[in-house]
């Protein structure tokens, strides 16, 4: 009788070890799969759900939410300058200060090449403005790269707020945010236009 009972727990045990490493493993997946691997920022796709549930809220309760579309200018001349890799470090470094201004509501996600958007519940114009202001500010400041090859590198901007005559969606939300983008590269960079 002891012995069934012994294999009956180490049975358990087994499936519950399996299990709860299967499910990590899971995880892990999803991760890897919500993930830009090279900055750790949420992914395009994620970014197109959250987007949407953000919108689903601001018209729930009456509330606004922005997006800010940011851009490196110039990139190209980074990575001719210094090689990729210091351009990849660019990217890194621009997403960790990005990451480390962000209240714990806004989201960030790699939106593709150099392109990073924060999505800012809550927001409108004013705090919007302020936010983006600041983010130029430090990029401005900041010295990417290394200490061997520092980098000077400069951001654009282009911002939408929901509501707006014309946002219906998150697509028209984005569209607007990249064209206001345009325009911020347009007037001279190292700006923002919304």
């Amino acid at each position: 009788f002891a012995e069934q009972v012994i294999e009956a727990a180490v049975t358990a045990l087994e499936k519950s070890y399996d299990l709860e490493h299967g499910t990590g493993r899971g995880e892990q997946l999803r991760e890897l799969a919500d993930t830009d691997p090279l900055t750790g920022c949420a992914n395009r796709r994620v970014l197109d759900q959250r987007l949407r549930e953000e919108l689903d809220r601001a018209r729930r309760y009456t509330q606004v939410v922005t997006v800010v579309l940011f851009d490196v200018d110039d990139f190209k001349r980074v990575n001719d300058t210094y090689g990729h890799q210091a351009g990849d470090r660019v990217l890194k470094q621009l997403a960790f200060l990005l990451r480390h201004e962000l209240r714990t509501m806004d989201f960030l996600a790699r939106y593709g090449g150099e392109e990073f958007v924060v999505v800012l519940p809550e927001t409108g114009g004013i705090g919007a403005r302020l936010f983006t202001d600041r983010i130029l500010r430090r990029v401005q400041l900041h010295n990417f790269g290394d200490s061997a090859f520092p980098v000077s590198v400069t951001v654009s901007a282009g911002l939408a707020t929901f509501p707006d005559d014309r946002v219906a969606d998150d697509e028209s939300l984005m569209r607007l945010a990249d064209e206001n983008l345009y325009k911020a590269k347009r007037a001279g960079r190292n700006r923002y236009r919304d």
